[in-house]
């Protein structure tokens, strides 16, 4: 039986993991397009991530019955969708640059009408090429002395939904946050102990 002083002493050379020391990286996506709106928040990107999550995995299965109980194999990964939420400058660059991202992921508007590559008859509801618009989106967890303890790989990750920012007379002591929603094709965990 457990008693205080052996789960104290379990953290005798470790301390408790902190939700808050986390940091994300996400590169330029391919397009070249998408460059000068990347490059106005490159390097505040990683500082205005406020909210994350370590994305999970799951097994999607087959229920089989040979004889006995019914008994689960898996068949297939499952990867869930994460939430990435920024704080937005008072020039809303992260809105605009993940607008941009969805826009070049299909042109249904005139965002890029006005480039040579695209010309005016462009307009419509195509869809790019996924190497286009993907990227492999870093997440990594830091200990309190802020070295790397874990990461995530997401790879082929891109942007599913920019959600809506609510606006409101009365919040005068807050500020606009958009909720990125990333899909991505698989991740791969990656510790540095």
């Amino acid at each position: 039986m457990s008693n205080i002083s052996t789960f104290l002493s379990s953290f005798k050379n470790t301390e408790l993991s902190r939700p808050c020391n986390f940091e994300v990286f996400i590169p330029p996506p391919a397009a070249p397009m998408l460059l000068p709106y990347y490059s106005k928040v490159a390097s505040n990107l990683p500082l205005r991530c406020e909210t994350t999550e370590l994305p999970g995995r799951t097994f999607a299965i087959f229920d089989q019955k040979t004889y006995g109980p019914v008994e689960a194999f898996p068949v297939q990964n499952a990867y869930d969708r994460i939430n990435l939420v920024f704080m937005c400058s008072d020039t809303m660059e992260e809105k605009e640059f993940f607008d941009k991202w969805m826009e070049y992921i299909s042109l249904s508007a005139t965002t890029f009408a006005n480039l040579p590559l695209f010309g005016t008859n462009r307009l419509n509801f195509d869809f790019e090429y996924k190497d286009k618009y993907c990227v492999d989106i870093i997440i990594t967890q830091k200990t309190l002395t802020n070295t790397d303890a874990y990461a995530v790989k997401l790879h082929r990750a891109f942007p599913l939904a920019v959600n809506p920012i609510n606006l409101n007379w009365a919040d005068t002591n807050s500020y606009n946050k958009i909720v990125v929603t990333f899909v991505y094709t698989y991740c791969v965990p990656n510790s540095f102990q």
